[in-house]
């Protein structure tokens, strides 16, 4: 039996290789991405750009989070207030760490961060000339 090659065929397997090619190339991206992420020994700890940077991430959750304080209830409200203060508290241990600050318990995830060691976070950065 002979296969019969039209111009439909290979116009759509020239299609299906450009789209893994493309996949593939954009998963090999966040690959790198993601490893040269986790390399702290990588990370210039004193490049005013990447404090600078994580100020302003800092500055952006917390504009956030007040807007959403102050936003009527609502599950949807609730749950997204949730999420923004868990994104707060990441950032600020990030913060934490890069400025050099000894956290009272480092081991606490983003859920357990209680609103007294929130609180002693950011006046220690603060005091450190941390403003966001």
């Amino acid at each position: 039996m002979e296969t019969i090659w039209t111009w439909q065929t290979t116009a759509g397997i020239c299609c299906a290789a450009l789209i893994v090619a493309v996949m593939l190339g954009l998963a090999l991206a966040r690959f790198a991405t993601r490893t040269r992420r986790r390399r702290p020994w990588q990370t210039p700890h004193g490049d005013p750009f990447v404090t600078l940077e994580l100020q302003m991430r800092l500055g952006k959750v917390s504009e956030r989070l007040r807007v959403l304080t102050g936003a009527d209830g609502g599950f949807a409200s609730a749950h997204h207030h949730r999420a923004t203060q868990a994104a707060y508290d990441s950032l600020l241990a990030e913060a934490c760490r890069l400025a050099g600050v000894e956290s009272s318990a480092p081991y606490l995830s983003a859920r357990s961060v209680t609103t007294g060691d929130r609180l002693l976070r950011e006046l220690e950065l603060s005091s450190r000339g941390w403003t966001w």
